[in-house]
């Protein structure tokens, strides 16, 4: 279906019933030929009835003798509103000689199959073949399927428990110590009738090749204006009194759902097993009433087969509210979801209107053959999964459900093959489906099913996914998050590589939390798994306060302080999980030689020890650099996108910011006091948490509020956004150089504040000016993009945090002018004038030009060319530092009350050098011009 005005919402009910022109309609006679395309019948002046018709036409004995012997011949002999696709007897011959109800002629069918029969091919309204593919409104070409007269009761069967009609799986045995079960496949509704018109067609741009490949006809065989319902195509059609008779050139017999159609080919037996694994019985009260009272019985109880799924008819009626079958009827959760559930009759698309959400599309599923599967599990890409669980029945419904959730598609309109190339997996990359790869189409009444030479297996299976994939014990609680956060595509995708470090559960029992780092009490979470919950809930943390034991290990001491359930459901684990995600995914692939990995989340990873070898390679968050406790990696996997290393600990960011890093060492305090002093910090003191004034100009706009030392302090470092950042530090003896530049001192500016507090009334505002000056000083030591000195980061020109003023121009081509106050002015000459205070726009950042940079030195040359070296002595350099901007769940704002901070809004890193001189960007630049910086229009 095209979607492409149309909203996701769901109808608010499925029968869209036969309100499309109900007036009378016998103002036509029954005949071979009719006007009727664009309109119902409409007079009741003639005699010709939907059965006096066939009566007519001779040819009709045998479903006539349906008709009587279900008591339908008076209602079809009289005026009302049916259409009916009645077969000749030609083609009850043709039935007769082969059928799946094994039934040789026409004595032979019961009262349940003549139902079938009949019902299957009636609507209870009346429809010309062009009205068949228009819904209300009405709309025409949308709608491909339609509820026929069939009604649910007449599919339900009785089964004997000893029967293959039952799934074998743990959830079915309940019910062996009864002799037999009534048994509904589904119970959304009776098998709808699919059509596919000339008119749903065009509309969706479908080609007539596509309705030839799902009937598996040659190219061709389809000619334009033909419509097929179900398996048969109509070859003639009448108008009459009562409604519409279109004749079909074989018997219409209700079509199975997908789940039953693959159920019943032997030839894909082993998928089908696969299906069945998620069947579990439902019962209802309410359905055995019904039963009960349209049959006449006393049953205790009737079954319902439904399929764990993240969609099912159970969902409701808004698809915002999704409501998944992941329990069973005696409330134990299923520990995998299929995308949603194949024995659905009333499938709904994922995308669809509110007018048909039924009607208008209907779903596809690729289920390869046994030989295919075999093939695929014994020397093609299943041959990994056979290496660990040795049989697929050992396998676990996890394991397997990214095999069948891969080959579920939403669409058939999306998926026929003149839409082959659109098909998309698992990592949002093409399928690599073709028609080469699919021996026959299997039409169901809430899909078709592609029966496959080929197995095409999800992206999952050969990404750097897959160890969370495999292992269901020791990894669940990361990949119950990456599928609940839609991390899936990302790791999945080919056109990446990753270094991906997994953390087991083990390893998440020590995460300590950086919303905590600013608080009195540092936080330790312990992420366990509960699989009696639902999927989304089943994730929860203990917290427990943390300390460091002396050596940088930190550990929980005392009794919980608090339980966080809820899975990703709850706001904080969900806000936790995606920092551990975001900070565990190297977009880059590790390689020896290569220190330092870029993640996701725009922090690092140290990788260390012996690379490649699992049990001695280490790796590093921030954290675990900080404290000198490397997390070990245990199992090494080289996947097609990457390599994913399966680690002992969760990697995760520093607690020191920019801040503590300068102030603990003696070499930066000229740096470190400048930027204080000049408003780069503010303070958040632990007695009332209220920030620092700063003088807020539009160059100095603060965005990030960052907990962090030793807890009595917060600090706000107001010029880094959440992206990654190099500083070069200069020594105090670089700062002397800049000095004698003439960058005005900490004195300078403390004789400034005492000269303007003197001449107040005056309005001097001489530490303003200075102020100004040593930001931008500041500032051009500051680059985007974090460089370290190690191999794989790239020489050139970076940007600085200092971007170049350019004169703004008003509306009559001259600069903008303005008074002492800031009023703008309009007189004004072109002429350039230092006496006058001119507006400015922010333009181009000043560069910085890296000229080498390997694991030994780096130099780089400032926009003066003055050539400048990092100090690799010492250790001052490649210093780590994580910038957190927080927030409360409640008010969903940044705070400054620390303690009362509950997620993580947003975050920098930072990685500090040692420089041997100041970076300079103008030789002018420590003389103060009076400017306003204005909008840039």
């Amino acid at each position: 279906m095209l979607y492409k005005s149309r909203r996701k919402k769901m109808c608010k009910n499925f029968l869209i019933g036969g309100l499309l022109c109900l007036a009378g309609f016998t103002m036509f006679s029954c005949s071979d030929t009719y006007d009727l395309d664009e309109k119902q019948p409409s007079d009741n002046s003639r005699s010709e009835t939907i059965y006096s018709f066939m009566e007519k036409k001779g040819n009709f004995k045998i479903f006539l003798q349906l008709i009587k012997d279900l008591g339908y011949d008076e209602v079809l002999s009289k005026t009302g509103s049916k259409t009916l696709f009645p077969a000749n007897d030609d083609a009850f011959d043709e039935f007769f000689k082969s059928n799946e109800w094994g039934v040789s002629k026409y004595d032979d069918l019961s009262l349940a199959q003549k139902k079938l029969l009949l019902n299957s091919a009636m609507i209870d309204n009346p429809y010309s073949t062009s009205m068949l593919s228009t819904s209300e409104g009405p709309v025409k070409g949308e709608v491909c399927r339609r509820l026929s007269s069939l009604s649910i009761f007449d599919s339900v069967q009785v089964v004997s428990t000893t029967s293959e009609e039952l799934p074998q799986n743990d959830r079915w045995f309940v019910l062996r110590n009864r002799p037999e079960v009534v048994l509904f496949k589904d119970a959304s509704g009776a098998s709808p009738m699919i059509h596919f018109t000339q008119k749903f067609l065009d509309a969706n741009q479908v080609e007539s090749s596509d309705i030839d490949f799902l009937y598996n006809d040659q190219p061709g065989t389809r000619q334009p204006g033909e419509t097929y319902v179900n398996r048969a195509k109509i070859v003639e059609s009448g108008n009459c009194k009562n409604g519409f008779v279109h004749i079909v050139d074989r018997v219409i017999v209700p079509l199975d759902n997908m789940a039953e159609v693959i159920r019943k080919n032997n030839d894909m037996s082993i998928y089908s097993s696969i299906i069945e694994r998620f069947a579990a019985p439902a019962d209802s009260v309410a359905l055995t009433n019904a039963y009960n009272q349209n049959k006449g019985t006393e049953v205790d109880s009737i079954f319902v087969k439904r399929y764990f799924s993240e969609r099912s008819w159970g969902s409701g009626t808004d698809v915002t509210r999704r409501r998944p079958f992941n329990f069973d009827k005696d409330k134990n959760p299923s520990d995998a979801l299929l995308k949603y559930d194949p024995g659905w009759n009333t499938f709904v698309p994922e995308i669809f209107n509110n007018r048909t959400p039924m009607m208008e599309d209907m779903a596809v599923m690729l289920a390869p053959t046994d030989d295919a599967i075999k093939e695929w599990w014994d020397n093609g890409g299943g041959k990994v999964i056979k290496d660990r669980y040795g049989t697929i029945e050992n396998t676990p419904n996890s394991v397997l459900a990214e095999l069948v959730n891969v080959n579920m598609l939403n669409s058939l309109v999306a998926s026929v093959p003149s839409r082959f190339s659109t098909i998309l997996n698992d990592a949002n990359m093409e399928m690599g489906v073709t028609l080469d790869g699919i021996n026959k189409v299997h039409l169901g009444c809430n899909g078709v099913v592609y029966e496959t030479n080929k197995v095409y297996a999800p992206a999952s299976y050969s990404s750097v996914l897959f160890p969370a994939v495999i292992d269901t014990e020791n990894l669940n609680i990361i990949k119950n998050a990456i599928d609940n956060m839609d991390y899936g595509a990302y790791l999945n995708s080919m056109v990446s590589r990753y270094s991906f470090f997994i953390p087991t559960n083990e390893g998440l029992l020590t995460y300590v939390d950086p919303v905590s780092y600013g608080k009195k009490t540092t936080e330790i979470w312990e992420f366990h798994y509960d699989d009696t919950k639902s999927q989304t809930q089943r994730i929860y943390a203990d917290v427990y306060e943390g300390v460091d034991d002396g050596s940088g290990n930190w550990i929980k001491t005392g009794s919980r302080l608090r339980q966080v359930t809820g899975g990703t459901g709850n706001t904080q684990i969900y806000d936790r999980m995606e920092d551990i995600l975001d900070n565990i995914i190297g977009v880059e692939e590790a390689y020896e030689g290569k220190k330092y990995i870029v993640t996701k989340g725009k922090n690092y990873i140290e990788v260390g020890g012996t690379f490649g070898e699992a049990g001695s390679m280490t790796a590093c968050g921030t954290w675990q650099s900080e404290n000198n406790q490397p997390a070990v990696v245990k199992e090494i996997y080289n996947m097609d996108n990457g390599k994913a290393y399966i680690v002992d600990a969760v990697l995760t960011g520093t607690r020191k910011a920019t801040s503590d890093i300068l102030a603990e060492q003696t070499e930066f305090s000229e740096f470190y006091s400048m930027m204080s002093r000049c408003g780069m910090f503010g303070m958040v003191t632990s007695d009332n948490y209220t920030a620092a004034s700063r003088n807020q100009d539009l160059e100095i706009r603060g965005n990030l509020v960052t907990s962090s030392g030793s807890g009595s302090t917060a600090k706000t470092y107001s010029l880094l956004n959440a992206f990654h950042y190099t500083i070069y530090v200069p020594t105090n003896d670089a700062m002397n150089i800049a000095y004698a530049a003439g960058l005005p001192t900490l004195d300078d500016l403390t004789e400034a504040e005492k000269y303007d507090t003197e001449h107040e009334d005056e309005g001097a505002q001489t530490a303003q000016e200075i102020i100004h000056v040593m930001r931008d000083f500041v500032r051009y030591h500051i680059q985007n993009n974090a460089v370290y000195l190690d191999n794989g980061f790239i020489t050139g020109q970076y940007e600085s945090m200092r971007n170049k003023l350019e004169l703004a121009y008003g509306e009559d081509g001259y600069p903008r002018k303005f008074d002492e106050d800031g009023k703008a002015l309009s007189y004004g000459t072109t002429a350039y004038d230092e006496s006058i205070i001119y507006g400015y726009i922010s333009g181009s950042p000043y560069r910085i030009n890296i000229n080498t940079v390997n694991p030994s030195a780096m130099t780089i040359t400032d926009a003066m060319g003055y050539t400048i070296h990092i100090l690799t002595s010492g250790g001052l350099y490649n210093m780590q530092a994580r910038e957190y901007w927080l927030g409360n769940s409640l008010t969903n704002s940044t705070s400054n009350d620390i303690e009362k901070a509950t997620h993580i809004m947003n975050s920098s890193s930072v990685v500090l050098h040692a420089v041997d001189r100041p970076l300079l960007f103008d030789k002018d630049q420590f003389k103060y011009v009076p400017r306003v910086i204005v909008a840039d229009d």
